[in-house]
């Protein structure tokens, strides 16, 4: 049963004093980046002028008083004279939805999402639960069916943000400005997240200045600058920041970073990118580094080979400068990666095949993926997946089918099956929970002898397998959809960042779970309940008295990373109004929550002889959101668990904010 929430109260009047009184950090914080970001525009523009040249841009402007369309009045031959630098693209034809698994963002999505960082976006897909130490500043994670180290991969443009941290990237130090699209690939066997970056598709420069501020002191500025034709090429710039003083101004935290990108063509068919990406946190909390600084470039060539078949190489490199990171594996210094994609999109027949070469301690020494999909002749369409790891010490494999079939009177049915191994990235060995059950599964030795040798960093291949399937029902804009998850698992490991370094592998074991979402239109046009709720089945091992699931025991046992329920929901409102479509509203009223749920690390108060798993209570945050677009200047106003609940948190003792309202604009703008 869900916790019964508190009855919503007023907006505390103290929001918008502390607002007010912020707005001048605001403006101190960001003057810096948003000079910069004229400066650069401005700049763009000169060194643009050249090829643009001829070109009269009049824009007409609309009344004070009338919501008119503005009318873009440039010539058509005009502006089919414009240049639009791009290299070409490397697709993913796979439809988006609950039935296939895979969620996307494109511009326009995030322009309009209520997701202030990559971790609050993810937090919006089914099952997907934010690991966070902390407010903004401290390390973020994500899980889903249980997904540690090794399983939470992010990408972007096809190149991996290697997690240099630790098992995996902490996504604190990987921002959403610059970004085009945002695509998630969920599923029991990991979370893949595929970033692009913003892909001129005009002839005129294109900025988006986002600025907000609110309680807790916290501001945010985020600007993005791209020029299709600058240097003989395409340039862009983005730059962000996200800063707050914590409760009582006692918990000071901070994110920001600046990404820059350069693109020089060879006519439409050809060219090479050069990007250098900085991010950083500061956050001042004993036992986490208090400034951790990530610093990656990529170089990347992309070539279209024929109609539908675009090759690319790349050459990149990531390193992490931390202060009293001992925790850190690889504290300052470089890992890097290269190598190739190619890309197939035909007809009714789409692939990708990639292959990488890394060789550093903690990674494989390659890594090869191939995909291809097809339309089965508007019955529907399958795809199927693989990829290969070879390590210095041992190869793993695993595999991914999918299948899904077309509306047949607004019903259609999908499924879903994969298996295999991966290695363990960067994770060093911990000490393992003793095995009391005398299986002798990987993960489960009992801890060496002091007088061995330590064990050093290198994989452990995890096997994983899986079903889904289920059914989807959608006629006039309702959408209902549920499935069956199932899936096996042979260890369970941390995520690996820095507050759960030091967790411990557990034995695995098989789970039977199942998931409903759906979109229900109301009364009033453009009112709808939206909602998910995942449910998984009592877990039938017990826990012995050695703490490791098991038989023999009446304690239930605890799996890390997963809660028995995970419920999201909202009442949402969206309508466009007048002729011109130039007034937008947006309102939502909703709710994320799960049941308590266990770690990967050992109570350190329990008792010696019962090795308990540290746990977090219930977690629920009841959100608000209104935003009105008119033109293109966004309006938005946030309000985080406005119930108060003062106990949320994802790592003991950890407390997220109790509350937080914040209120900005998203403005973007052309020439």
């Amino acid at each position: 049963m869900i916790p019964s929430p508190v009855l919503i109260p007023d907006l505390p009047s103290v929001a918008g004093r502390n607002a007010l009184r912020t707005f001048p950090r605001l403006t101190r914080s960001a003057g810096l980046p948003f000079l910069l970001l004229i400066l650069t525009s401005l700049t763009g523009t000169l060194l643009a002028a050249r090829p643009l040249l001829g070109q009269e841009v009049r824009d007409t402007v609309p009344r004070p008083d009338s919501l008119q369309a503005v009318e873009d009045t440039i010539p058509q031959e005009e502006a089919d004279s414009g240049v639009i630098r791009v290299l070409p693209r490397l697709l993913d034809p796979h439809p988006i939805g609950f039935h296939t698994g895979i969620w996307e963002w494109d511009r326009d999505d995030l322009l309009t999402s209520r997701s202030l960082t990559l971790a609050d976006l993810l937090a919006e897909i089914p099952g997907v639960l934010p690991i966070r130490a902390g407010d903004y500043g401290m390390p973020v994670g994500v899980t889903a069916f249980t997904a540690g180290a090794g399983r939470v991969r992010v990408f972007i443009d096809g190149v991996e943000m290697l997690p240099l941290e630790g098992g995996t990237a902490d996504l604190t130090r990987i921002g959403l400005g610059g970004m085009e699209v945002v695509r998630v690939r969920r599923s029991a066997g990991g979370v893949r997240i595929d970033m692009e970056a913003l892909v001129p598709d005009d002839p005129r420069p294109y900025s988006l200045v986002e600025a907000g501020t609110g309680d807790l002191s916290t501001n945010l500025f985020r600007g993005t600058f791209a020029h299709p034709s600058a240097l003989g090429g395409s340039a862009m710039l983005a730059i962000e920041r996200l800063d707050t003083q914590g409760p009582g101004g006692e918990e000071p935290g901070s994110l920001s970073g600046a990404w820059i990108r350069y693109s020089y063509l060879r006519g439409k068919d050809a060219g090479v990118a050069v990007d250098f990406r900085r991010m950083s946190s500061s956050r001042g909390e004993p036992e986490i580094p208090a400034a951790v600084t990530r610093t990656d470039w990529t170089v990347r060539s992309r070539i279209r080979l024929t109609e539908g078949v675009v090759a690319e190489g790349f050459i990149a490199q990531a390193s992490l400068k931390a202060e009293e990171a001992d925790t850190f594996l690889f504290k300052n210094e470089a890992r890097g990666q290269w190598g190739g994609r190619l890309s197939l999109d035909r007809e009714r027949v789409w692939g990708t095949l990639a292959a990488r070469r890394l060789g550093a301690e903690g990674l494989p020494d390659w890594e090869v993926e191939a995909e291809i999909g097809t339309d089965l002749w508007g019955y529907g369409g399958v795809s199927a997946s693989l990829a290969r790891e070879s390590w210095s010490t041992g190869k793993a494999g695993r595999n991914h089918i999918r299948l899904w079939t077309e509306p047949l009177y607004g019903l259609s049915a999908f499924a879903e099956i994969e298996g295999g191994q991966r290695g363990i990235p960067y994770l060093p060995p911990p000490d393992p929970v003793p095995d009391t059950t005398g299986g002798g599964g990987e993960g489960t030795e009992a801890p060496a002898d002091e007088d061995e040798e330590a064990p050093t960093i290198g994989p452990r291949m995890v096997d994983r397998s899986a079903t889904r399937f289920g059914a989807q029902f959608q006629w006039r804009g309702l959408s209902l959809s549920g499935a069956r998850l199932s899936f096996e698992a042979d260890s369970i490991h941390s995520l690996g960042l820095v507050p759960d370094a030091g967790g411990v592998t557990l034995p695995g074991g098989t789970r039977t779970g199942y998931e409903v979402a759906g979109r229900v239109p109301l009364l009033a046009d453009g009112l709808s309940l939206v909602g998910s709720y995942q449910w998984w089945d009592p877990f039938e091992a017990q826990i012995p008295e050695g703490g490791v699931p098991g038989e023999g025991s009446d304690k239930p046992a605890l799996w890390p990373y997963l809660p028995e329920r995970i419920w999201k929901g909202s009442v949402s409102y969206h309508n466009t109004f007048f002729p011109s479509g130039n007034l937008e509203i947006w309102a939502d009223i909703g709710v994320q929550g799960r049941d308590g749920m266990a770690l990967s690390l050992l109570d350190p108060e329990g008792d010696p002889t019962d090795q308990t798993l540290l746990t977090v209570p219930w977690y629920q945050s009841w959100y608000g959101r209104l935003q009105i677009r008119v033109v293109t200047v966004h309006i938005f106003i946030l309000w985080e668990n406005f119930t108060l609940r003062t106990e949320n948190q994802d790592y003991p003792g950890r407390l997220l904010p109790a509350t937080r309202a914040l209120y900005g604009v998203r403005w973007t703008l052309w020439n």
